[in-house]
């Protein structure tokens, strides 16, 4: 049993409706039917009955959201308590897709916060899959967001998002390029196209069973591929490059830390334009430290960010 499952179960009984209290706790209803459900199932008894106009509370249920009402208020004052140490910290959370430079990005940011006189920071940064980072933000695990999409995948990321009631702000625009090692047969032309790579084996940042086709990360799909390789992080993804003729579709932007002879970008003519773009929760107010994030990301990817 969590906090935010107490939370959750509170703000339902207020609302009498599990898709008013979803609005109100900025998460889809199903994510909060299920978190709902597995309260109970913990409890071994219903909190809720659940009708077509909306939830009733049984009576065990009202035994059990009293207690948790003044567990909540517990920690509502223990917040406040120390509301001044916290002002004192800067923090935050950022959850990413899985970009090589994104390390590069957060290496950056820790030296700012760290250069400046606070006496305390908490800083997170989450490699994850699409469904991963938009869950993340619609849940208040991370303040923001950074995902991508191209005009494959982009009506169905668009419909994600209002769903899960998500702000969506461009970086950049780029036409995708293809990353592979040095000596790779195709590494020395200037420009490729699809047809190109078709004899290559095609690797590809893992997602979820549920989501894979429409969450892919370069959002693009290569049916002519036959060869397929599908790995969850990055730190094996530069190993395949490396050592293999696979290769992986991305912005372009490799790490400093990569030797451009052992793995190189090479643009695509006729790939499809992704966008990169960060996220946050509709209407919400990102930190100081989130908005330095974004600012040295956008400027990775050659562009600024007035924010």
């Amino acid at each position: 049993m969590t906090l935010k499952q107490m939370e959750y179960a509170l703000v339902t009984a207020k609302c009498a409706s599990l898709s008013e209290a979803a609005k109100q706790l900025y998460v889809s209803q199903p994510s909060l039917s299920e978190a709902i459900k597995k309260l109970e199932e913990e409890l071994g008894f219903s909190i809720f009955i659940r009708e077509r106009t909306g939830v009733t509370v049984t009576e065990a249920g009202e035994e059990f959201l009293s207690a948790v009402q003044s567990i909540v208020d517990q920690v509502a004052n223990l917040e406040k308590q120390y509301e001044r140490h916290n002002q004192q910290t800067l923090k935050t959370s950022i959850s990413v897709i899985h970009y090589f430079f994104m390390g590069e990005v957060f290496a950056e940011l820790v030296n700012r916060v760290d250069d400046r006189p606070i006496p305390a920071y908490r800083l997170r940064l989450i490699d994850a899959d699409t469904q991963e980072v938009l869950q993340n933000v619609a849940e208040g695990i991370s303040e923001v967001g950074i995902i991508s999409y191209t005009d494959h995948n982009k009506t169905y990321i668009m419909r994600e998002l209002k769903k899960s009631s998500l702000d969506c702000y461009e970086i950049i625009s780029t036409r995708l390029f293809a990353f592979l090692r040095g000596g790779h047969p195709l590494a020395r032309q200037g420009r490729l196209t699809m047809k190109d790579l078709e004899p290559y084996p095609y690797a590809s940042i893992w997602q979820s069973m549920s989501s894979q086709y429409y969450f892919t990360e370069e959002g693009i799909f290569l049916p002519a591929n036959q060869k397929k390789i599908y790995v969850r992080d990055c730190g094996a993804m530069r190993v395949l490059l490396s050592e293999t003729n696979a290769f992986a579709m991305g912005t372009g932007v490799t790490p400093s830390d990569v030797n451009r002879t052992e793995t190189c970008a090479v643009e695509v003519e006729d790939a499809p334009i992704t966008s990169i773009c960060w996220i946050r929760k509709s209407g919400n107010e990102i930190s100081s430290v989130a908005k330095e994030f974004l600012r040295i990301c956008a400027s990775k990817l050659g562009r600024s960010l007035n924010i």
